[in-house]
């Protein structure tokens, strides 16, 4: 309910609201969740207002034989008028309370009774707190070599990756293609740590993947990933979160922002998104390059680039490819791309099909072996001729 609320309402979307004209069936349902949504809370206030008269009921027996306990008491002159009179007024003041505080009580515990069961699933996952260590500086990275890995989720059957074996070396671009469903994203998160209840072994500089703490591992990535976050902060802070006095002109420079940053009223310290008033509306393509240097700022030795020019422009992309050399400067590249354009600038490309690697080497050497990769190639190739 609350999200069909945010999309009839929210910036993002008003131009597909009005271009597909579906505010109406999308009211309908908002609605309909509303209306559900009251029902229950109306079955839920019933129920627990019952409760609370009957608790109410069961609290005024107990006063009324508390009273006739004492009205024997003053009956056989073992308690005097005005002492019971103070008691019973004290007994009705403090039965009032109890029954506003219980009233209270129910009315919030059925308010979030819904949640108890997700809060107590979330209280009894296992804590890892070194998710919470400080950044690692000035880690090298030499290598990576996967040997045999195969791995599924919890709930599958079925293998995702099946058998991979993969050598990477410093300083060296990589391109990872394949088709949608390949798995390269599920190896992505297994490299950088998201998932680790895999088989086979993955070895960072000679040393197992799983010796590594997460805070090591989030220090030695950095990734841009297809569904990259826009923080509607200042340019400054979306590429340099944590450090305000940080020098961020030479990924400016890198990613070409600088015709950006001159036409917006407050330079790189000028507000993006239009979340308030003096907030700067910018293009995909900008909003892609600003995480790509986000990406670069963070200074990993190892970048990974999931799609990282969906968004941008022939003209933009060209220019980042060409220059990609000295963007990444000595880092090792990892990058995942439909667009197989840019796989030719890599010195390595790897071809996932089915989750496994179905071939390797240089654009040159795929395109003469036509198979899977070649065949890709010239697919996307014959969009651009008649």
């Amino acid at each position: 309910m609350y999200y069909l609320s945010d999309v009839l309402s929210n910036r993002e979307a008003s131009a597909e609201r009005t271009l597909f004209n579906y505010s109406h069936g999308l009211n309908k349902r908002f609605k309909d969740a509303h209306l559900y949504r009251s029902n229950f809370n109306t079955k839920t206030i019933a129920r627990e207002t019952l409760r609370i008269k009957i608790c109410n009921i069961a609290i005024n027996i107990f006063t009324i034989i508390i009273i006739i306990t004492l009205s024997r008491q003053v009956y056989n002159n073992m308690l005097s008028v005005g002492l019971f009179t103070s008691i019973v007024g004290s007994m009705i003041n403090l039965t009032k309370v109890i029954s506003v505080q219980l009233s209270e009580l129910f009315f919030q515990f059925s308010s979030h009774n819904e949640y108890v069961k997700d809060f107590k699933v979330f209280m009894e996952l296992e804590e890892n707190e070194e998710v919470f260590d400080n950044a690692y500086e000035n880690l090298k990275f030499e290598s990576l070599h996967i040997k045999n890995l195969y791995f599924k989720y919890t709930d599958s059957k079925d293998y995702i990756i099946k058998g991979i074996n993969l050598y990477l070396e410093k300083g060296k671009s990589y391109s990872l293609v394949g088709l949608n469903g390949a798995g390269k994203t599920t190896l992505i998160k297994i490299l950088i740590g998201l998932y680790r209840d895999f088989e086979g072994e993955i070895l960072i500089n000679g040393k197992d993947i799983k010796l590594y703490s997460f805070a090591q591992l989030r220090s030695m990535f950095s990734v841009v990933s297809q569904d990259y976050a826009k923080y509607y902060v200042s340019l400054k802070d979306n590429i340099a979160f944590d450090n305000s006095g940080a020098d961020i002109s030479s990924v400016i420079e890198k990613l070409d922002l600088n015709d950006l940053i001159r036409n917006l009223p407050d330079g790189e310290n000028s507000y993006l998104g239009k979340m308030y008033d003096n907030g700067v509306d910018i293009s995909g393509g900008q909003w892609q390059r600003i995480a790509i240097a986000r990406a670069l700022y963070k200074n990993a030795p190892f970048v990974i680039l999931d799609e990282p020019t969906s968004s941008l422009s022939p003209t933009a992309e060209s220019k980042i490819y060409s220059n990609f050399s000295k963007i990444a400067n000595d880092k090792t590249l990892l990058m995942i791309s439909h667009r197989l354009g840019s796989t030719k600038i890599s010195d390595e490309i790897i071809v996932l099909n089915s989750g496994k690697i179905a071939e390797q080497g240089s654009h040159e050497e795929l395109m003469k072996k036509d198979n899977i990769y070649a065949k890709l190639f010239n697919k996307q190739r014959e969009l651009y001729y008649e």
